[in-house]
């Protein structure tokens, strides 16, 4: 029947771009869509069927008693039978009460009673049928060709719909002839959970044990024709019972002691297509697992749901699709999220700080990779991936300047850039030690920089032509006394040696502004003395040392001489305001 249909193919094409005209509509449609549509169900074209159904096909059309739906069923297209039979394909093939009065009747003429509204009576039914017969008007049912092909999945679709198992062919083989003789266990297995007897004959007089050539088939016959009494109920089958296999145990058992259960198919699947019949302690068992199973998604413990996961691949318990999926999800999760904070805590502290941009990088691809695989990473851990970043990133550009910082040539700028990056580094949590590290450096810094100043100060301080020798004024006499001999000192030491004339006057010795307070200038020597004592800790440079060395005893010369010269101003000022009060 495919061959002939292979040998006579249509050129599809030629037709989908014609608009018909009204009149000739029926016409077309009888001489080009409906030949279309079984030669698109032979390609397996559906976009072309739902075309031509648009059309105006006839969805039961026939070539040869074949229509599109069979024509799905034997190729087995499962999105095809599953349109086709949306759009009510299978209704010429539902089970009916009143095809089955008569014991002796022929399923078969049966058959063509109740489906004459769909397809056309081009014969008539033999009334003669039995053993020996061949019913050369019996027509082929998706069911049957499935059944035949091994396509379990497109079994189950027609099951669901209601199709008829018991409908035969022209040998008088229905569904259960077709699937042991076609050798497919997996579809044997569906018909046998939906329910059937194995006890029928074909016209020949086989029965489903000489039409079996698989070893598994084959136990399962057996073990079907040896059960006699239900494992639950402890119920005996009576001759006409139905026995139903469980999938699970393997067994069978009585209607009251199972049940069907609808599936999805895979993970995508947004029909529960797939048959699947468990006996009722079965299905506790799997009610049992899959509880503990969203109870350990709920949880978060890595080790207790893959344990989990194990038990049921180990023990091959049928545990619904979806949420196999949902646990393999988390499951994954799970273990991305330890290995990600995993890596984090081995971050906490760096040896070499030059490998911290390397291990940020290890973070970022970790975090990417988890994206492309689509595993949608908690939020807590993804914040947490990014603080821990952003304080190695604070890390590394810290001690960079720790490693790299010239303390000697230390500019107020540097200073201050380097604080900030210090300050970012406390807010994102870099270890103390570095820190506290960054902030020795910073105080060695600050105290460069004040000593530079201090000394180009001083450099800038106008240079005295001359100093008296150290005197100071005796409190009582108020005369000038010897520093070191304590007696009182010749006044012509005090007084400046005559300046040569040069022809031009001498500039005004101007004092600088941050020195006009004598106590100011006393506090910088003091301060720079200070500092010199640290010298080597602070790591004054041997430039700064040099000119330290230079102008230090010039400045505290100075600053002795404006002492006494402010003193004197003090006594001179005390002395004119006596006198002027003398006068009132």
């Amino acid at each position: 029947m495919e061959e002939d249909f292979e040998k006579h193919k249509l050129n599809i094409d030629q037709y989908l771009d014609e608009e018909e005209e009204e009149e000739n509509l029926e016409e077309k449609i009888k001489t080009h869509w409906n030949p279309l549509l079984i030669k698109s169900a032979v390609k397996g074209d559906l976009e072309t069927i739902k075309k031509c159904l648009e059309k105006g096909a006839n969805i039961f059309y026939e070539e040869k008693k074949w229509n599109a739906l069979i024509w799905a069923c034997s190729k087995g297209n499962t999105d095809m039978v599953r349109y086709l039979l949306e759009r009510g394909a299978g209704k010429p093939y539902l089970y009916s009460e009143e095809k089955y009065q008569s014991p002796y009747q022929s399923q078969t003429a049966r058959f063509a009673k109740t489906s004459h509204d769909f397809f056309p009576a081009t014969e008539k039914p033999e009334r003669k049928i039995g053993q020996g017969v061949i019913n050369h008007n019996a027509r082929p049912t998706p069911l049957q060709w499935a059944c035949f092909k091994g396509h379990a999945n497109i079994v189950c679709l027609l099951l669901k719909e209601g199709l008829d198992l018991l409908e035969t062919d022209t040998f008088g083989n229905n569904a259960i002839h077709q699937a042991v003789s076609g050798g497919s266990v997996e579809v044997v297995e569906v018909l046998l959970q939906f329910g059937v007897k194995i006890d029928y004959k074909n016209n020949r007089g086989h029965t489903v044990f000489d039409l079996c050539t698989e070893p598994k088939i084959f136990k399962y016959l057996r073990e079907y024709d040896s059960t006699t009494t239900c494992p639950i109920t402890n119920k005996k089958f009576m001759p006409g019972d139905i026995k139903y296999l469980c999938i699970i145990t393997g067994r069978f058992y009585s209607a009251e002691a199972s049940e069907i259960h609808w599936l999805y198919v895979n993970k995508d699947s947004e029909e529960a297509e797939k048959l699947e019949r468990r006996s009722s302690k079965a299905q506790e068992e799997v009610q049992k697992i899959e509880n503990e199973l969203v109870d350990l998604i709920s949880s978060y413990n890595y080790e207790e749901l893959s344990d989990k996961i194990h038990f049921i691949q180990d023990h091959n318990i049928h545990v619904g699709v979806k949420l196999m999926d949902k646990a393999y999800i988390h499951q994954e999760k799970l273990r991305t999220q330890i290995h990600i904070n995993e890596c984090l805590d081995s971050h906490r502290e760096v040896d070499n700080y030059k490998t911290i941009k390397k291990s940020i990088n290890i973070i970022q691809e970790m975090i990417s990779d988890a994206k492309n695989r689509k595993v949608y990473l908690d939020e807590e851990v993804v914040l947490k991936s990014h603080r821990e970043m952003d304080r190695l990133e604070a890390e590394r550009n810290l001690r960079f300047v720790l490693d790299n910082s010239a303390v000697d040539k230390a500019t107020p700028e540097e200073v201050e850039r380097i604080s900030e990056l210090k300050q970012i580094a406390v807010d994102k949590g870099v270890a103390l030690k570095y820190c506290e590290e960054q902030e020795d450096v910073l105080e060695k810094m600050r105290k460069n920089i004040e000593a530079n100043k201090i000394i180009q100060n001083f450099c800038a301080y106008p240079v005295r032509d001359w100093y008296p020798p150290p005197y100071y004024l005796d409190p009582k006499s108020k005369r000038p006394m010897d520093s070191v001999t304590k007696k009182a000192i010749n006044p012509i030491l005090l007084v400046p040696p005559p300046v040569k004339k040069k022809g031009k006057k001498a500039p005004k010795y101007v004092l600088p502004d941050w020195a006009v307070d004598t106590t100011e200038l006393g506090k910088a020597i003091k301060r720079l003395e200070e500092l010199l004592l640290q010298a080597k800790d602070i790591q004054l440079s041997e430039e700064l040392l040099s000119k330290t060395t230079a102008e230090m005893d010039r400045m505290k010369k100075e600053w002795r001489y404006r002492k006494v010269w402010d003193e004197e101003a003090k006594i001179l000022a005390e002395k004119k305001a006596k006198d002027a009060k003398k006068k009132k």
